[in-house]
């Protein structure tokens, strides 16, 4: 398991924008590669990055397990991905929201 960002401090009132290039999509179970067993109620989740280029392969696949507490905020993160592809900025708190859950929960 990776720890990359673990240490990034992230608040309510940080900001983010979707990238042009990457695409989150929810991965089925049947076509999961991975071995290891998923907690209860939890799913699988693919960033890719620099999806669709010349070889209409990603540079970059990045596995994400979303535990129960953030299906909704996944959702909607995969929701408004295409529709908000622009500059515009979203917050944290704006996921939070979406999820129904507290902040202490998420981070």
């Amino acid at each position: 398991r990776s720890r990359l960002g673990h240490q990034l401090q992230v608040s309510q009132s940080s900001c983010f924008r979707f990238s042009q290039l990457c695409a989150l999509v929810e991965l089925p179970e049947d076509l999961s590669d991975s071995e290891e067993e998923l907690p209860q109620s939890s799913k699988r989740f693919v960033l890719h990055a620099n999806f669709g280029n010349e070889d209409v392969s990603s540079w970059l696949r990045v596995l994400l397990v979303a535990p129960k507490n953030l299906l909704l905020a996944m959702s909607w993160l995969q929701t408004r991905q295409l529709s908000k592809r622009s500059t515009k900025k979203f917050k944290a708190k704006e996921v939070l929201t979406a999820s129904k859950t507290i902040w202490s929960n998420v981070c």
